[in-house]
């Protein structure tokens, strides 16, 4: 009987490490050290508080070694000393409160003194291994609100979260009273372990939804990079087709102005027309200057050229010093990502009504952009964004979760707003 004790025992300790650890993420979530320190640390924590709970009976050496052992932990993440202190004691606290709350819900269901439940095993783990579950599963939802994500979990699934260390809760009671019922050794030895593994079934599953949760950002982040990516190869490939343009007219508007010449003599008309022409391949070789920075000039070149193709009238009032701290194409990617919106909205608009307009604002330390644009139905406007009306909603969601990402990086906020048959979308961004 008293290997059962230990084993519950042992649990627990492995129990107030990972706590220690997802409540020191939560506070600080700036690791200083590697992950193979981090899991020696782990270890040699989880050997060292085993064997002074197992050996040593005096309660204020275990909870002192206890408390060096959570202050180990904090050197985990990056924070100051006082934090450490100050977080450590208040653990530590949660901790006894944790255990002493479940032991008074026990004792008043059982009815029975608190010696008697710290004589009976499966009692026993209630109140020590329960009690820190539901710590554990409380600090990592805190942590999962605290991290800055664009992966939306519903209020539905942080229930569910929660009902698993309730249901495993009242598995164990169950499972308590009936090898209480039996005394069987052999049962409670069974009981003991299928609920030390049904606990350890809950951690595993919060890690596996953290990882989960991790590996979709890490997607996102990755595709955002592949788009600015796109975008920067795209700006290249048109300043070489720019500078093929411009090769090609100069080379040839020698000989094409003798031409001429001789065309206005005989037949003006013609002549003209083909001044015409000649003029078009030159302006195409220069984008139009909006901003300054190239790159950002040959997007909206790029964009406004779509624009007249589809009958979009584009007015712009832009102001951006050289000076500005945004990264060229995090910019690109903003703008690209709104302008298509824009575009794609007013296809769907009578050629008469389509518009866009661009302003962008640069002031102090703060660059403002706002776009309106013409639309023929109602958007669906939520806390999250805009809801995709496409069939693929991820893919075509994507260019709104890259305009979030840019927003998030540089402490910015995003506002849309729709006023009958005209959409607004504000956007904010600090540049310190």
């Amino acid at each position: 009987m008293n290997q059962l004790f230990d084993v519950i025992n042992v649990a627990g300790v492995v129990l107030e490490v990972l706590i220690a650890l997802s409540y020191f993420k939560t506070i600080s979530n700036k690791k200083q050290i590697p992950t193979y320190v981090e899991v020696l640390i782990c270890l040699g924590s989880i050997i060292i508080q085993s064997v002074v709970i197992l050996t040593v009976t005096q309660q204020v050496v275990v909870t002192v070694v206890l408390f060096l052992i959570v202050m180990g932990l904090s050197f985990v993440y990056r924070q100051s000393m006082l934090k450490r202190l100050a977080f450590s004691a208040i653990l530590m606290v949660m901790f006894l409160l944790a255990e002493m709350v479940i032991g008074l819900i026990l004792t008043m269901i059982l009815k029975v003194s608190v010696e008697q439940l710290s004589e009976n095993v499966l009692c026993y783990m209630q109140g020590a291994l329960i009690s820190k579950l539901i710590m554990f599963v409380i600090i990592k939802i805190v942590g999962l609100f605290s991290v800055k994500s664009d992966v939306k979990i519903s209020g539905g699934i942080y229930t569910l979260l929660m009902t698993l260390p309730v249901a495993t809760g009242m598995v164990v009671y169950v499972l308590a009273e009936f090898a209480y019922e039996s005394m069987a050794t052999s049962l409670l030895a069974m009981s003991t372990i299928a609920a030390i593994l049904l606990i350890a079934a809950n951690i595993l599953v919060f890690y596996l939804f953290e990882h989960h949760i991790k590996l979709t950002d890490s997607r996102n982040k990755e595709q955002l990079i592949k788009q600015q990516l796109e975008y920067n190869v795209n700006y290249y490939k048109e300043l070489a087709h720019r500078q093929q343009i411009t090769n090609k007219t100069m080379h040839d508007l020698k000989n094409q102005l003798f031409a001429l010449r001789e065309i206005l003599k005989e037949n003006p008309k013609d002549g003209t027309e083909r001044i015409n022409d000649i003029c078009e391949d030159v302006l195409a070789s220069y984008s139009l200057r909006f901003t300054g920075i190239e790159a950002v000039d040959a997007l909206i070149t790029s964009k406004v050229q779509t624009m007249e193709e589809h009958g979009i009238k584009f007015s712009n009032s832009i102001y951006i010093s050289m000076e500005n701290t945004l990264d060229v194409f995090d910019l690109c990617v903003l703008l690209g990502n709104l302008l298509d919106n824009a575009i794609e909205a007013n296809q769907k608009v009578e050629i008469k009504d389509r518009y866009i307009s661009l302003n962008i604002i640069q002031q102090f330390d703060f660059l403002s952009i706002n776009i309106r644009n013409a639309v023929n139905e109602n958007v669906k406007i939520d806390k999250t964004g805009i809801a995709t009306t496409k069939k693929n909603k991820e893919l075509h969601g994507f260019g709104l979760q890259s305009v979030k990402e840019i927003v998030n990086k540089y402490n910015g906020n995003y506002t849309f707003r729709q006023e009958q048959n005209n959409f607004e979308t504000i956007i904010m961004v600090s540049m310190l």
